[in-house]
């Protein structure tokens, strides 16, 4: 509870905050289903400049570059599932989960995509928190993306592979 602490003296939370909450209380790790050494998962975030190039369109898809362009990262993290180390990607927002921003989540993903060993799995994931009456609703949607190992990754790959929505209530909800 001490960890949980601080985010109940904030009159509003950042998306960022919101994100920071989601793994300081273990719901990143049981939304993604890691292991139990997970829930100490630190989040690191950053912004930067980043070139990298990707497809768009799915009938016939043309190449396009994103050169020297800002790209926000919400979050890297390293989680542990089925005993092996990955890569967690995090786009977080907030408002109803009624769409993906993959541009936003691919684009974070690529841009740390360089540094990452090719034998380290990446998961990315788009959250959502929605405030309720209640407390706080989170919209933790892990999705496939193309990351770029095997050619040009297209903008396209990225796609909801499974939903989960977990509660945190706020004290006396």
């Amino acid at each position: 509870m001490r960890a949980l602490f601080p985010f109940g003296l904030l009159p509003k939370l950042s998306e960022t905050s919101l994100l920071t909450l989601a793994h300081a209380s273990g719901l990143m790790a049981e939304a993604l289903g890691c292991d139990d050494s997970s829930i100490h998962m630190i989040p690191a975030t950053g912004q930067g400049t980043y070139s990298f190039a990707f497809t768009v369109g799915q009938a016939s898809p043309h190449a396009l570059e994103h050169r020297d362009g800002q790209v926000e990262i919400d979050s890297v993290c390293i989680g542990i599932r089925d005993g092996r180390n990955h890569v967690i990607v995090t786009e977080a927002k907030r408002g109803p989960f009624d769409s993906i921003a993959r541009h936003k989540l691919a684009y974070a993903v690529w841009a740390v995509r360089s540094n990452i060993p090719d034998d380290l799995p990446i998961i990315a994931v788009y959250m959502r928190v929605t405030e309720t009456p209640h407390g706080l609703e989170f919209n933790v949607a892990e999705c496939a993306i193309d990351d770029g190992r095997e050619g040009l990754p297209s903008l396209h790959s990225v796609e909801v592979a499974r939903h989960r929505r977990l509660r945190l209530r706020s004290p006396g909800g």
